[in-house]
């Protein structure tokens, strides 16, 4: 598996790190356990004050709408093992710090999830 890394060195983006290292902890290994020859991890500023977004990207088999429509439940997995809390923790932990999560994808085309951090002083409301 190709991982790429797309992160401006001087990057700032205001949020907890322990929450940041298992958000993408739990979307890397989704990527990783869907069978994608290549995960991008991407980062960019958002405006000002620590506002931000972190993409985790696929080339992976992608998700049926169905199975879509369900993703951040908890205890919904598609995999013989597993829990199926991962994005379901991922979700509680983005929206702790003010952020969202959102997730597209299309069977044979990949998966992408996208979480936004509103920054310092900047309200951004829970989804």
């Amino acid at each position: 598996v190709e991982v790429e890394l797309d992160v401006p060195f001087d990057l700032t983006i205001r949020l907890d790190a322990d929450h940041l290292r298992q958000i993408l902890l739990n979307l890397g290994l989704n990527a990783l356990q869907s069978g994608a020859g290549r995960v991008v991890i991407s980062a960019r500023s958002s405006g000002g004050d620590g506002a931000g977004i972190v993409e985790v990207a696929d080339d992976g088999p992608g998700m049926p709408p169905e199975v879509l429509e369900r993703i951040f439940e908890p205890f919904f997995t598609t995999r013989t093992a597993g829990t199926g809390l991962g994005c379901a923790v991922v979700r509680k932990m983005v929206e702790d710090q003010n952020g969202t999560v959102e997730v597209e994808s299309k069977p044979g085309e990949g998966t992408t999830f996208r979480v936004s951090f509103p920054g310092e002083g900047n309200e951004q409301g829970k989804s």
